[in-house]
């Protein structure tokens, strides 16, 4: 069973739900570049094999890159 990863209009669900934003001023304040690469981070692959194979492994990856995005 492979994981469910997040997306960015989830993230923007989030940060709106959370920070009570409208998602017009979210989208013009935020990075949504690097917030898109953060989320994309722990399902990472070459040639078909995954950067983070362990499921323990790919939340560090994605709070690591998190960190940037905030």
């Amino acid at each position: 069973m492979s994981p469910n990863y997040l997306n960015l209009s989830d993230y923007l669900a989030i940060a709106a739900a959370v920070t009570d934003l409208d998602l017009q001023t979210l989208t013009d304040s935020s990075r949504l570049d690097l917030a898109d690469s953060a989320l994309h981070a722990p399902e990472a692959s070459f040639g078909g094999e995954e950067f983070y194979p362990d499921f323990v492994d790919k939340p560090s990856s994605s709070s690591d890159w998190s960190k940037t995005t905030l």
